[in-house]
């Protein structure tokens, strides 16, 4: 009990003057009497030394990247131009997909308009006639349609040609 009433004295003491220290101030000193003033200036203490300049560690051996990460953009380049080559070969596709439906939309309006001047010439013809003048038209109509379906059929195969052609090169 002695012992923690010591320990406990001998820190409270401690303390108190190491608190005290630093707020202690004492009043400057009166200035002589006489016609001169001198002025005291307090002598300080020298800075502390800096601390020692931090010199990082030296980095360590570079080791050569691992296999995957080496070709990394080797194989990026060629994604890329292989992804340009595809890009290339829609827009080829959608071209000559636009090309037959054009063809297709053209030949459609050419039968269309063969029919109907089949069927005003149908009309302005004599009742008896018209039989004939009809087994005539529709003739002329299938054989235009046959004739349209094989060009289109034929353009079809001229772009498959074409892209078949493309791929094994």
């Amino acid at each position: 009990m002695l012992r923690r009433l010591t320990i406990l004295s001998a820190l409270l003491m401690s303390a108190c003057l190491v608190r005290s220290a630093p707020y202690q101030s004492n009043p400057p000193p009166p200035p002589p009497s006489g016609g001169t003033t001198t002025v005291v200036v307090p002598e300080r203490e020298a800075p502390p030394p800096p601390p020692p300049a931090y010199v990082p560690p030296p980095p360590p051996p570079s080791r050569p990247p691992p296999p995957g990460q080496a070709r990394r953009d080797e194989v990026h380049e060629r994604n890329e131009a292989r992804k340009e080559a595809h890009e290339a070969e829609k827009a080829e596709k959608r071209e000559d997909k636009a090309e037959e439906k054009a063809l297709k939309r053209d030949n459609k309006a050419e039968e269309k308009a063969l029919k109907q001047e089949h069927k005003a010439e149908e009309k302005a013809a004599p009742k008896e006639e018209r039989k004939e003048i009809k087994a005539e038209n529709k003739a002329e109509e299938k054989d235009l349609k046959r004739d349209n379906k094989a060009e289109e059929k034929e353009l079809k195969q001229e772009h498959k040609d074409k892209e078949k052609g493309g791929k094994k090169k």
